[in-house]
């Protein structure tokens, strides 16, 4: 299942709404058994012989956590740092590791394995919650509120990253979970927002996205196709995982748990580094708490510091693939932060005022788009090729742009730079007055109106393209 099939949306998920409410007469503990075997149940549509992984590395992390919490070992927290690290190298980055090898000293190549659904997600909560335990800083709680805090649907294949002081405080609350009117409204309104944004204008750019991108795979790409691609899928791939992160934050809202918000509108950023303050932001918080604190953060001098910044960048695209081109899309972003961070060490600031602000958005912008490029091209040497022809060494001209291409990207540009963010229409109050507009109301109206919108799109769609970040 899927979060836009409409089996999830019409049958799966009321179905684990109700049963939530009427379980939780009996007891919070059902409660917490119901939510866990749909949440299992979810995760075994898409590949139930990994279930037994997910429950296997839940109950080792688990008794582990226990223990650091009550000795402190720092020798039982490397070992369980590296037997999650080996567990997701193993089947993440085996093939990647050995294809290498056998390239280089002519081995046999390594039998391919099968990937986890969500194991790059529940791993580093895992580990987070590894290194708080021995840090003293989980707070108290028991198996099944792990458990939940592990597998809960809504975030177990895709996340957001959510850390243990997110969601174990509120499962260990003696009223934690209660579903009112309230909770429905409001998740109902940002999941529809979100599955207007992955239906109605990721699904459109990612036509183009693919197009291009297919076609720079066998051929160079015009300088016009080229900007065509990397702003197709810049856009394709911000509306796809943030409409992603909206429904699970939505669906968590509806059950009664608040997850943490995962974009910010990070296309307004006015610099690489307020690019990262806002662009999964979960992923940014775990790898500056986990990484680049543990490597010194910026506290053993400026030149550790920006090579702190790059090894955080390189790891965290490796995070994201087992391929060269996300460790490229790593160095690049690595390496755009140690400008940024250079420029401001010498002193350096761009002008105050409109023109000074608007040349910091685009030069940040043209950069991020630029560095798109490897994340979706087939291999390195595509990534190179595109930039070539994005720096003008391709066909000159202003090419052709199409129509639907540019009234596409206007509409997503302006829902970027002008509209509030999803969390600022679902959660700020109401702007109407009108007696009738109360803020739940209005609200529901506009995220009904949305969700009609997506699944008539969807209606006329065969087979949506997956979420991109379920290939991670």
């Amino acid at each position: 299942m899927n979060f836009y099939d409409f089996a999830f949306i019409f049958i799966f998920v009321p179905l684990v709404w109700l049963g939530a409410r009427l379980v939780r007469l009996r007891s919070q503990a059902a409660q917490y058994l119901w939510l866990i075997a749909a949440s299992l149940i979810f995760y075994s549509t898409w590949q139930s012989g990994a279930v037994g992984v997910l429950i296997g590395s839940v109950a080792g992390n688990y008794g582990l956590g226990r223990l650091l919490s009550r000795t402190g070992g720092r020798s039982w927290l490397i070992a369980g740092v590296g037997a999650n690290l080996a567990v997701l190298a193993y089947f993440k980055y085996s093939l990647f590791f050995t294809a290498n090898l056998v390239w280089l000293v002519d081995l046999t190549p390594y039998a391919r394995v099968t990937l986890p659904l969500g194991i790059s997600f529940f791993t580093f909560q895992q580990i987070s919650y590894l290194v708080d335990s021995w840090r003293a800083k989980t707070p108290p709680h028991s198996f099944l509120s792990y458990v939940l805090f592990i597998t809960f649907f809504p975030h177990l294949v895709a996340g957001p990253i959510v850390l243990q002081g997110d969601v174990l405080r509120q499962l260990e609350r003696r009223r934690a979970l209660l579903q009112g009117p309230r909770h429905l409204a409001l998740g109902l309104g940002l999941f529809a927002i979100g599955l207007a944004k992955k239906i109605l204008v990721a699904d459109s750019f990612s036509v183009f996205a693919s197009a291009l991108f297919g076609k720079a795979a066998a051929a160079p790409l015009s300088t016009a196709e080229a900007w065509q691609a990397a702003v197709a899928y810049g856009f394709q791939i911000y509306f796809d995982f943030s409409g992603y992160s909206d429904m699970a934050i939505g669906l968590a809202y509806m059950l009664g748990l608040r997850l943490p918000f995962n974009f910010n509108s990070p296309y307004r950023s006015l610099d690489i580094a307020d690019f990262w303050r806002r662009w999964h932001m979960s992923l940014s918080r775990f790898l500056k708490h986990y990484l680049y604190f543990s490597l010194g953060g910026n506290r053993k001098g400026a030149v550790r510091t920006l090579i702190n910044l790059m090894i955080v960048m390189i790891l965290g695209g490796l995070w994201h693939g087992a391929a060269w081109t996300f460790v490229l899309w790593g160095a690049v972003h690595g390496t755009l932060l140690v400008v940024h961070h250079g420029w401001r060490r010498l002193g350096f600031r761009m002008p105050d005022g409109l023109v000074g602000r608007t040349a910091s958005w685009a030069l940040t912008f043209v950069a991020v788009m630029a560095a798109w490029i490897p994340f979706r091209a087939a291999d390195v040497q595509t990534s190179f090729a595109l930039w070539r022809s994005m720096a003008g060494f391709g066909s000159l001209g202003l090419g052709h742009w199409p129509l639907s291409f540019l009234v596409l990207a206007g509409a997503a540009m302006a829902i970027c730079l002008a509209l509030p963010n999803s969390q600022r229409i679902v959660f700020a109050p109401a702007p109407l007055t009108l007696p009738w507009a109360a803020p739940v109301r209005w609200k529901a109206l506009v995220a009904g109106g949305l969700a009609v919108a997506a699944l008539a799109a969807e209606w006329q769609m065969h087979t949506p393209p997956d979420f991109i970040y379920f290939n991670f």
